[in-house]
């Protein structure tokens, strides 16, 4: 394991829906781990598993034992973590502060206002802002590409606005039929031409790299 790694903080990534948090998360993981990244972390959708029991029994047992041999640390995700209730939120607060030398925490949420602060002052907080043209407009090209689709231009810029920044929204409109794509894509763009791209209202207060808060990132 590498310096930079033994360095790694718990994490707080949030922000709006379908802008790579999750997949930012796993790839670290894999990149940590490797072959090894089933066995070192633990995933958890905290919408599904989000009360208190998970927290004292799931979290608590694989946070506590340690693999034979190995050193470093293991890796708990918890995804949607703003679905946990505040009891089970307060309870991995005490989870974090007690398995700090074994375990890093992975919390991914869209509302960081629903995280307790005291989970968030443990945590180094990253925003994810909604995808731009730049990052959109080529992987919706190369995925249309890969799958033998031709989608012309009007149609990718319907499909654009209509995500409002989410790649996740914008990959399920590609999986529609092409022949009904290209016809709603006319009758979209029509209805969103006069419109500039509009992305979600804003999930937290935006940040810079020079006013920004310590501990907070903008990605």
């Amino acid at each position: 394991m590498h310096a930079w790694q033994e360095k790694l903080p718990h994490l707080l990534l949030y922000g709006p829906p379908g802008t790579g948090k999750t997949s930012t998360v796993l790839a670290l993981a894999k990149r940590i781990f490797g072959a090894k990244v089933k066995s070192m972390t633990l995933e958890l959708n905290a919408s599904d598993d989000r009360g208190i029991d998970v927290v004292k029994h799931e979290i608590k047992e694989f946070a506590g034992t340690r693999t034979i041999f190995g050193n470093g640390f293991k890796m708990i995700i918890l995804d949607e973590a703003d679905n946990m209730t505040s009891a089970a939120q307060f309870a991995l607060r005490r989870v974090i502060e007690n398995y700090t030398a074994n375990v890093r925490f992975c919390l991914i949420c869209n509302y960081v206002n629903k995280i307790i602060p005291a989970l968030q002052s443990r945590c180094t907080r990253f925003r994810f802002s909604p995808l731009g043209t730049e990052h959109i407009r080529p992987r919706l090209r190369d995925i249309a590409c890969k799958e033998g689709v031709e989608v012309g231009d009007d149609a990718l810029l319907a499909v654009e606005k209509l995500s409002g920044g989410d790649m996740r929204k914008c990959l399920n409109v590609l999986q529609v039929p092409p022949a009904q794509l290209r016809s709603a894509a006319s009758a979209l763009l029509s209805l969103t031409r006069a419109t500039p791209l509009i992305h979600p209202p804003c999930y937290a207060p935006s940040c810079s790299l020079r006013n920004a808060p310590s501990q907070r990132h903008c990605v």
